[in-house]
């Protein structure tokens, strides 16, 4: 009987332990390395329901996204986001008003390569391709 007492008391400690070791969840990651920097607008896609088009863009518009989850841009509809978070590995929200307003995007990162496509507004198409400034 005591054998069993002390099997179910190790146990339960052993849970415990498990159970509280284990990292949070969260939806919110830490800005992403690769993400941080200055990206440079060249590009926007659209298409109105059949194979769409890249088109380039006039240059000297940019984003930048920093380490601590500021973001800046000198554009229109970035312009009006002041920070950000990565939602998962695939969703990036830029912060208008914090605790209020924001922007989703689905985001994809190829090398130098970053485009950010808005969610949900843009169901025929669109995007806009950005490139790392070095």
């Amino acid at each position: 009987m005591m054998k069993n007492l002390h099997l179910w008391a190790i146990a339960l400690i052993a849970f415990v332990v498990l159970v509280n070791c284990r990292k949070p969840r969260t939806s919110i990651k830490e800005p992403n390395e690769s993400l941080q920097g200055r990206w440079n607008y060249t590009e926007h896609y659209y298409s109105i329901g059949s194979t769409g088009e890249w088109h380039p863009v006039a240059t000297g518009h940019w984003i930048e996204l920093r380490g601590n989850g500021e973001f800046n841009s000198n554009f229109t509809p970035y312009s009006s986001a002041g920070s950000y978070l990565l939602m998962d590995s695939m969703r990036l929200k830029l912060i208008t008003q914090p605790g209020r307003d924001s922007l989703l995007y689905f985001y994809s990162l190829r090398g130098d390569t970053l485009d950010l496509i808005p969610f949900p507004f843009c169901f025929e198409g669109c995007k806009d391709r950005f490139l790392k400034h070095w």
